[in-house]
């Protein structure tokens, strides 16, 4: 992705998961900076285990480069880890309350 290029737009339909390789991806919600992101983060993760909209929007903030999953790809290797669907178990529970 080019610098400035939207990844993914809060609100939009969540259909990937990003592994970031290379680069810096600032996260905003609202329009405002919740988070910086970089190599060895993921993106993309809420919309596919809740099973809809972005809760954030995605911008490279420098050139990046991502490994993409789909939805049937992530949750496969999710729910195939019994440690890593506990965190996304986790993670689920603590955006419903």
């Amino acid at each position: 992705y080019a610098q400035g290029s939207v990844i993914v737009l809060e609100g939009g339909r969540g259909d990937r998961f990003y592994a970031i390789a290379h680069g810096r991806v600032e996260i905003l919600k609202g329009g405002h900076t919740i988070a910086m992101l970089g190599r060895g983060d993921g993106l993309g993760e809420i919309a596919l285990l809740r099973e809809g909209r972005r809760t954030a929007t995605a911008v490279a903030s420098t050139a990046v480069s991502a490994y993409v999953l789909d939805r049937a790809s992530f949750l496969t290797a999710v729910n195939g880890h019994a440690p890593t669907r506990q965190t996304a178990e986790a993670i689920v529970a603590d955006l419903r309350e």
